[in-house]
C-alpha cells in the first residue's frame, strides 16, 4: 500500500460526520530581590469552570478508572468532563442521567485499533519473517493485526458500530494508532511485509485507513491515541502528523513528560516548546488535542502538584478552547476522577498568542489573568505590571522570581 498522502479522502470522511481543597502546594514564586514580599494569604474557593468553558477536561477512564460509579456519582463525574473514554456498557446505565447533569458531554468506547485476540482469521494477523504472529511483550495474548489490510480496518468499522450500538455512547475511541509498537522491545518480533519489515510512515498511513473506515462505519465521533508527543509528531523519520486529518482528536500521551521518568526530570525547552506547537498545528488543522500527562513515578503529593501545574500552564499556553487536558496524578484506580482545584481554574479566554518573556519564560494573557512557565534550567524574573492572586491564594505583585521548571497562574 502506497504511504503518500491521500488528504482528500480524509477530508472527505472528516466531513461525512458532525462533527481550596486544603493541603494544596504552596506558591512557587519566590519575591526577587528589592521586590515587594508576596503575602500568604488563606487560598480562595476555585472558581469551577463549567463544562463547555475554555478549559475543557477529558478522562481516560479506561485507564486509570475506578470499579463502579453510583449514579451520583457519574452525574458528578460528568459534570466536570466534556470527554469520556470508559471501556464498554461502563456507563450504559447511567449514560441518560449523566447526559441530563451535562447535555454537552460526549463518551467515546474505547477500542484497540492495531491489537486484538487469538479468535480472529489467520489472515487478519501480522506476521514475522518466519510467518508466525506477533504479540505485545507486556502482553502475551493481545496480537498485533495485519493493519494493511482494509478487511482489519472494516472489522475494526464493525465493531465500534457495535460497541456503540450496545453502550449507548457517542462514538469510538482508537487506541494504539501511533507507531510506538515499532519502537523499542514492545513486540515479540517484528511485522514484515512483503519480505520487508514494516516502517512508521507505513504504520501511520494504514492506521489513519482504519480511522476513515470507522467513521465511515459508524457516522459517529472518532478519536484515537497515537501522537506521542510533539518530539515524534515533528519527527523527520517517525512522524505521528499523518494520524490528524483523520480524527476528531488525537491523544498525545507524552505531553510535558515521560509517565516512568523520575519527577525531577523535564523536557528541553526545545522539546516542550515542541508539544505547543504540536497542540497549536493539530488545532489549525480543525482537529483538536487530547492532552495526557502521567506522573507514574514516585512522587510527593507536592510534586505532584507541581506537575499538574506545569502540564495546565503548558495547555494553556497552546490551547484555542477547544482541546482537552488530563492529568494523571498516579496509576491508582480513580485517578482519572480529576476533581482536582487546578482543573477548575478559569481564566476566561485568551487575548492572543502564547510568547517567549524571558530566559526559559513563556506566558499568556488572559481576559482573567496570565499564565506563565518557566521551562528553563535557572530562576528567572518577571515583571507583572499589576497586583495579581496565584491559585493558591499568595498575593503576588511587583518582580517575581520564577523557579525552573515551574509554572504559575496570575489572577485579577
Amino acid at each position: 500500500m502506497s504511504t503518500s498522502p491521500r488528504m482528500p479522502r480524509r477530508a472527505l470522511a472528516l466531513a461525512a460526520t458532525s462533527a481550596t481543597v486544603t493541603g494544596l502546594v504552596a506558591s512557587v514564586l519566590a519575591p526577587s530581590a528589592g521586590a515587594a514580599p508576596v503575602a500568604q494569604d488563606a487560598p480562595p474557593a476555585a472558581a469551577a469552570a463549567a463544562p463547555g468553558s475554555f478549559l475543557k477536561l477529558w478522562s481516560a477512564e479506561w485507564m486509570a478508572g475506578q470499579r463502579s460509579f453510583t449514579t451520583a456519582q457519574a452525574q458528578d463525574y460528568a459534570r466536570r468532563m466534556s470527554l469520556i473514554v470508559a471501556m464498554r456498557g461502563k456507563f450504559t446505565k447511567d449514560i441518560a442521567a449523566m447526559k441530563a447533569a451535562n447535555p454537552s458531554l460526549k463518551v467515546l468506547v474505547y477500542r484497540n485499533a492495531t491489537f486484538g485476540g487469538k479468535s480472529y482469521p489467520d489472515s487478519l494477523y501480522a506476521k514475522n519473517k518466519s510467518g508466525q504472529r506477533i504479540y505485545a511483550r507486556k502482553w502475551p495474548t493481545t496480537f498485533l493485526m495485519n493493519i494493511s489490510s482494509p478487511a482489519w480496518a472494516a472489522e475494526v468499522g464493525r465493531s465500534c458500530v457495535e460497541l456503540i450500538n450496545v453502550s449507548k455512547y457517542d462514538g469510538c475511541f482508537l487506541d494504539v494508532l501511533g507507531s510506538g509498537p515499532l519502537m523499542g522491545n514492545y513486540l515479540s518480533s517484528l511485522p514484515v511485509t512483503g519480505g520487508k519489515t514494516w516502517t512508521h510512515a507505513q504504520w501511520i498511513n494504514w492506521s489513519d485507513d482504519i480511522t476513515v473506515a470507522a467513521k465511515r462505519a459508524t457516522g459517529k465521533l472518532v478519536m484515537g491515541n497515537g501522537l506521542g508527543n510533539g518530539r515524534r509528531y515533528y519527527s523527520p523519520t517517525m512522524s505521528s502528523k499523518g494520524l490528524v486529518p483523520g480524527n476528531d482528536g488525537m491523544e498525545a500521551e507524552l505531553f510535558v513528560r515521560e509517565a516512568h521518568a523520575p519527577v525531577g526530570q523535564f523536557y528541553s525547552e526545545t522539546t516542550w516548546k515542541q508539544d505547543v506547537d504540536m497542540m497549536i498545528d493539530i488545532q489549525n488543522k480543525g482537529s483538536r488535542l487530547l492532552s495526557m500527562t502521567k506522573v507514574w513515578t514516585t512522587a510527593s503529593e507536592t510534586q505532584k502538584n507541581a506537575w499538574h501545574k506545569y502540564a495546565l500552564a503548558t495547555f494553556l499556553l497552546g490551547s484555542n478552547g477547544n482541546s482537552y487536558f488530563c492529568f494523571l496524578r498516579d496509576k491508582n484506580a480513580g485517578a482519572s476522577w480529576g476533581a482536582h482545584p487546578y482543573n477548575q481554574i478559569d481564566m476566561g479566554t485568551p487575548l492572543g498568542a502564547y510568547a517567549k518573556v524571558g530566559t526559559g519564560v513563556y506566558a499568556r494573557n488572559f481576559t482573567k489573568g496570565k499564565v506563565v512557565i518557566n521551562v528553563g534550567t535557572s530562576a528567572s524574573g518577571l515583571r507583572l505590571g499589576q497586583t495579581y492572586r496565584t491559585v493558591d491564594g499568595a498575593r503576588a505583585t511587583g518582580t517575581v522570581t520564577l523557579p525552573a521548571h515551574s509554572a504559575e497562574f496570575f489572577l485579577k
